[in-house]
C-alpha cells in the first residue's frame, strides 16, 4: 500500500474521499495530523517538517514585526495638521 504525503491526503480529502492512517479513518482535513507527526521515523521527512515549520515561525515573526513597528510619518498627515494650526491661528 503506497504512502500519500500530508498535502495528497488533503487533496483526497477536498475531493470528497478519506484516508486510512494509523487505522483511522479521517474524513477532514482537520483531522490529519501534522506535518511532524506523519513524517516521525524518517529522518529526511522530519528534517523537511522542521524547516518548512521554521520558515512558517519567521514568517509568522515578520508578520508580529510589521504590526509593532512603529508607523512611519505620513508627510501629507502631517502637512495637513501644519495646515489646520496655521489656519486656527488667523482666525
Amino acid at each position: 500500500m503506497a504512502t500519500l504525503t500530508r498535502s495528497e491526503m488533503e487533496q483526497v480529502l477536498l475531493n470528497g474521499g478519506s484516508v486510512l492512517h494509523g487505522g483511522v479513518l479521517i474524513s477532514r482535513v482537520e483531522q490529519l495530523p501534522g506535518a511532524i507527526d506523519l513524517a516521525k521515523g524518517d529522518p529526511e521527512a522530519e528534517t523537511a517538517a522542521a524547516n518548512a515549520i521554521q520558515q512558517q515561525i519567521a514568517e509568522l515573526q515578520a508578520q508580529v514585526d510589521r504590526l509593532t513597528a512603529p508607523a512611519a510619518p505620513d508627510p501629507a498627515a502631517e502637512k495637513t495638521a501644519k495646515k489646520k494650526a496655521a489656519d486656527s491661528g488667523e482666525g
